[in-house]
């Protein structure tokens, strides 16, 4: 049998396990990891997630990563989903992918430093730090998905990625009003603070999230029924 889903409530554990992972990692990539954060749901207090733990490496090169890091398996995923209409360079979505299961489940998605990907997680995990109804709202749709889903963890996440873009455009808009940069690295690592550029489109939306929270149900909706009914979401049968 394969994962499963299981959303359960927030532990007060899991900032303190994150700091125990870093200080492995920072043994690993030495001055070569710029900063080390806790990323993904687990980094926003009070918000449901799966029992993993993610963790974001940002490098100044990822030809410069290890082939193998402590305790951790190197998958073979080497970019991340696109947003709505990307049509940058690959380079942007590009990351090294490790993970372990026992004895603690963690993930390690290494990212170079300024690209798409390396600002999006952190801008999504802030966001949703600083607004508790786009998190109400976004742990709602991990609920039903993880109900539905439990058996299928592919799924689970195909469908979650296009949740996860209309948090963006929220988060976009959010940035752009806050003046949002990256804080501190989590991990106590060496920094290097990305500046948080904010494309003019998203300080433009005029409907977003930020000013709906029931967007993101809406949006859950309409993934389930393409991934449900139609039989061909993620190409398989």
């Amino acid at each position: 049998m394969g994962e499963r889903v299981a959303i359960t409530s927030y532990r007060e554990s899991w900032p303190a396990e994150l700091a125990q992972l870093a200080g492995g990692l920072r043994a690993d990539f030495g001055d070569r990891a710029l900063r080390i954060d806790h990323i993904g749901s687990t980094a926003v207090p009070g918000l449901p997630a799966k029992d993993v733990i993610d963790i974001q490496v940002t490098v100044a090169r990822l030809a410069e990563v290890p082939a193998t890091l402590s305790g951790l398996h190197a998958r073979p995923i080497v970019d991340d989903h696109p947003p709505p209409g990307f049509a940058g360079d690959a380079a942007e979505l590009a990351k090294r992918f490790f993970r372990a299961r026992a004895p603690r489940a963690v993930n390690v998605h290494v990212r170079e430093v300024g690209r798409l990907n390396q600002r999006y997680a952190l801008l999504f995990r802030d966001y949703l730090r600083a607004t508790p109804a786009a998190a109400e709202a976004y742990a709602a749709v991990k609920r039903v998905l993880a109900a539905h889903f439990a058996d299928d963890v592919d799924t689970y996440s195909d469908v979650k990625d296009p949740v996860v873009d209309v948090v963006m455009a929220g988060a976009e808009a959010w940035a752009c009003a806050a003046g949002w940069q990256p804080g501190p690295a989590t991990g106590k690592s060496a920094e290097v603070v990305v500046a948080g550029d904010t494309p003019a489109a998203a300080c433009a939306a005029a409907h977003t999230l930020a000013d709906d929270p029931r967007a993101v149900r809406d949006a859950y909706a309409v993934a389930l029924d393409a991934s449900g009914r139609v039989i061909a979401y993620g190409g398989r049968p």
